[in-house]
C-alpha cells in the first residue's frame, strides 16, 4: 500500500513482502542457532534474496550511504558462511568462493585471510602465502599501510604449520587428536676422544658463548664465528665446544655442512640449507614454503621461543649464513669457515691458528702412544714440523703410522722431507692436505692465484710484512689488494707456523735448485703461506 506521508509517500508491507526484512530476519535467526548446520542453513537463506548490489546508479548522498551499508552486511554475512564452511571441512568449497570474491574486493582484509586459510587446508601453503604478499604490496601501493595484526598472524600460523589450522571434518566440533610431539633435534657429529690442546682457544669459545648480556634492553642470539686455513682444526674445535654447551639448549643441537670448501659439491643456498633445518623441526617436505623469505620466516618463527645450539660448519661467506640466525635470544650459533666472516653482523670472531708444536706432540702421543713417540722424540718433532703443525695433517701421519706399526716416525719423516711429493703422502683415504688446500686455492680469484703462485716461488718460506720494496727508478703502485686478502680466503693464517726447514704449504728452503716450468695449481697452493 502507498500513502501520503508529509511532503512524501511511504510504502506499508508485510514482513513476508520485503526481501530486505526477510534478509534481517534470517540473519537474526543464524545469530541464534546454536549448532554449524543451523546457522549454515540460515545463512544461506538469506543470501539467497541477494540480487545484486542496491542503487547502484543512485546519486543521492543518503541512498548511497544505505547502499553501501547494505552490500557491508552482505559481505559479512558471506565471511562468516565461509568461515563455517572451512568449520565444516568444505576447504575446497570455499576456495572455489572465496577466489572471485577477493579478487572484486582486493583490499578487505578479512576475506584475504579466509583465503590463506582455506588455500593452507586444501594443501597450497605456497599460494596462501602468495595471497598474502599480494595484499601487503597491495595495500602499500594503494594506501601506504601494512595488513592488520589478525592478517598477520594468520600469516605466521601458516609458516609455522600450527596444527590448529589443519582440522579434519571430524574435529570441527571437538578437540583435535593429538600429534605426538617431533623431538628434539640432535645431529652434533661424535665427540673425539683424544681431543688434545687448545685450551686457551676453548676457553675464550665457552666464554664467548657464555658471556651476560650485560644488562641489554633487548637480548640477541649469540653468534661466534671460528675461522682459519684449510686443516687448522675449525671443526674439531666447535664439535668439541657445542658438546660442552649441548646440555644449555634442550630445544636441539643442529650440525648442518654449509660445503663453502667441499669436493662433493658447490656451497649449500641459503634456500637448501632452510629446508633441511626446518624438517628437523619436523615441517613436512611437502609443507615447505618456496619462497626463501618465506622459509626465513617460518625458521625465525619456529625458533622464536626455543633455546638451540646452532653448528653451520664451513660457511663460505656471510651472505650463506645471515638467513639461517634463528631469531630466539636464547639461541647459540657456532659457524666455522675458512674466510673471515667480517660482514656477518653481531657475531664474534675467535681467530684460529695451527697449534703450537708442543699440542702437535700430545696430540701424536694421543694418538700413536706416548712410549711410541717417546722413543723417537727428535723424528717426532721433525714430524710435526713437517706437518706445519696442522691438526689435519698431523691426523693423516697418525693414521698412517697406526695402520703400519712397522714404520718408525723417522722413517715417515725421511718420506715427508721431499716437498715436491710431501702432500702426496699427507693423504690416507678421503683425507687430503692437497685437497684441502686446492679448494681454498680454487675459490681466489684468477688474479690473486697468480699472486699467491708467484708468492710460493720465492725462497722464502714465510712473509709477515709489506710488500718488496720497489726498484728504483719504478713507478711508484699501490699494494695489489691480493696480497692482504690471500691470508683472508683460508689460504693461510695471521699467526704463521715457525720458519722450519720446509712446511706442506712453504716453498723450497734457500739454495733448492729451482724447478722448471710451470707448476700445478696444486703445488702452486701448497707454495707458501702469506700473512699480513
Amino acid at each position: 500500500m502507498l500513502v501520503t506521508d508529509g511532503p512524501g509517500y511511504r510504502i506499508i508491507v508485510g514482513e513476508d513482502q520485503l526481501d530486505l526484512l526477510r534478509f534481517d530476519r534470517a540473519l537474526d535467526e543464524a545469530r541464534r542457532c546454536a549448532t554449524v548446520d543451523g546457522e549454515v542453513a540460515a545463512l544461506e537463506t538469506a543470501l539467497g534474496l541477494y540480487r545484486g548490489r542496491v542503487l547502484p546508479d543512485s546519486r543521492s548522498p543518503v541512498l548511497t550511504s544505505a547502499a553501501a551499508a547494505l552490500e557491508d552486511r552482505y559481505l559479512g554475512a558471506r565471511e562468516r558462511l565461509l568461515e563455517l564452511r572451512l568449520e565444516q571441512g568444505r576447504a575446497h568449497d570455499a576456495v572455489t568462493e572465496l577466489l572471485p570474491l577477493v579478487a572484486e574486493h582486493p583490499l578487505r582484509e578479512s576475506l584475504s585471510a579466509l583465503l590463506m586459510v582455506a588455500l593452507y587446508r586444501v594443501g597450497r601453503q605456497a599460494d596462501a602465502l602468495r595471497v598474502y604478499h599480494d595484499l601487503r604490496n597491495l595495500l602499500a601501493e594503494q594506501l601506504g599501510i601494512d595488513p592488520s595484526s589478525a592478517v598477520n598472524y594468520r600469516y605466521q600460523q601458516i609458516l609455522r604449520n600450527e596444527p590448529g589450522l589443519d582440522r579434519s571434518p571430524a574435529a570441527a566440533h571437538g578437540p583435535a587428536a593429538a600429534q605426538p610431539p617431533t623431538p628434539p633435534p640432535r645431529s652434533l657429529p661424535h665427540d673425539l676422544p683424544d681431543f688434545t690442546g687448545r685450551e686457551a682457544e676453548l676457553a675464550r669459545l665457552l666464554a664467548q658463548a657464555s658471556a651476560p648480556d650485560g644488562g641489554a634492553a633487548h637480548p640477541a642470539v649469540r653468534i661466534v664465528t671460528v675461522d682459519g686455513m684449510a686443516g687448522s682444526g675449525k671443526t674439531t674445535l666447535a664439535v668439541h665446544a657445542a658438546h660442552r654447551l649441548a646440555d644449555r639448549y634442550p630445544d636441539g643441537q643442529v650440525f648442518l655442512d654449509l660445503r663453502g670448501f667441499s669436493p662433493h659439491g658447490p656451497p649449500l643456498a641459503p634456500h637448501e640449507a632452510l629446508g633441511t633445518l626446518l624438517r628437523a623441526l619436523g615441517v613436512p617436505g611437502d609443507r615447505l614454503p618456496d619462497d626463501l623469505s618465506d622459509r626465513e620466516g617460518l625458521w625465525r618463527g619456529m625458533t622464536a621461543d626455543r633455546r638451540m645450539l646452532l653448528l653451520f660448519d664451513n660457511a663460505a661467506a656471510s651472505d650463506q649464513v645471515r638467513p639461517l640466525i634463528p631469531a630466539g635470544p636464547d639461541c647459540l650459533v657456532l659457524v666455522t669457515s675458512r674466510p673471515s666472516l667480517a660482514q656477518l653482523d653481531g657475531a664474534t670472531a675467535l681467530p684460529l691458528a695451527p697449534p703450537p708444536a708442543a699440542d702437535g706432540l700430545a696430540l701424536l702421543g694421543r694418538v700413536l702412544g706416548h712410549r711410541r713417540v717417546a722413543a723417537e722424540q727428535e723424528a717426532a718433532a721433525e714430524l710435526v714440523s713437517l706437518c706445519g703443525r696442522l691438526p689435519l695433517a698431523l691426523r693423516v701421519v697418525a693414521s698412517r703410522l697406526t695402520n703400519r706399526p712397522q714404520w718408525s716416525l723417522a722413517y715417515l719423516a725421511g718420506r715427508l722431507r721431499d716437498d715436491a711429493t710431501r702432500l702426496d703422502e699427507l693423504t690416507v683415504e678421503h683425507r687430503s692436505v692437497r685437497t684441502a688446500l686446492e679448494l681454498s686455492y680454487a675459490a681466489m680469484p684468477a688474479g690473486h692465484q697468480e699472486l699467491f703462485g708467484l708468492l710460493g716461488a720465492t725462497p722464502a718460506r714465510t712473509s709477515t710484512g709489506p710488500p718488496p720494496p720497489r726498484s728504483p727508478g719504478s713507478p711508484r703502485r699501490r699494494p695489489r689488494p691480493g696480497w692482504r686478502t690471500c691470508s683472508t680466503r683460508g689460504s693461510s693464517t695471521s699467526a704463521p707456523p715457525a720458519a722450519t726447514p720446509s712446511t706442506p704449504w712453504s716453498a723450497p728452503s734457500p739454495g733448492t735448485p729451482p724447478r722448471t716450468g710451470p707448476r700445478p695449481p696444486a703445488r702452486r697452493a701448497a707454495g707458501c703461506s702469506t700473512t699480513t
